[in-house]
This record gives structure tokens, C-alpha cells and sequence, in this order.
């Protein structure tokens, strides 16, 4: 307590600049995840539409699928 820094107002700009940088990529990041999971929701739902058990897939017939 009672103790003051002193910062080059370069050093404290860089920083604000990369905590928004963070703060940013956070954010992209959460709009990719959820994007993802529409995405596999909506396969999923196709699936189920065509007959499909997505449960019993294996990995190649859903390549296939995709293609």
C-alpha cells in the first residue's frame, strides 16, 4: 500500500492493445465454437431426416456422406 509505479506510456498502450487483442480473439473464438455446434446440429438433424442414425455411423460413411 502506499507505493506508485511509474509506466512508459508506450509500455501501457502496447499492453491495452493486447488485452483487446485477447479480448477479441476470445471472442472469435466463441463465435467459431458456436457456429461449429449449429452446424453439427443441422448435419445431425439431415441425418435423422434421411434415415440416418448418426449414432451407428462410422467415420467413413459419413465421409462418404459428405461428398
Amino acid at each position: 500500500m502506499g507505493k506508485s509505479y511509474r509506466v512508459e506510456s508506450a509500455d501501457l498502450d502496447r499492453f491495452i492493445r493486447e488485452q483487446k487483442a485477447v479480448r477479441r480473439s476470445l471472442l472469435w473464438q466463441h463465435r467459431f465454437d458456436r457456429a461449429m455446434e449449429v452446424s453439427q446440429r443441422a448435419f445431425r438433424d439431415y441425418l435423422v431426416a434421411q434415415g440416418y442414425n448418426p449414432e451407428t455411423l462410422s467415420d467413413e460413411e459419413v465421409e462418404r456422406l459428405l461428398r
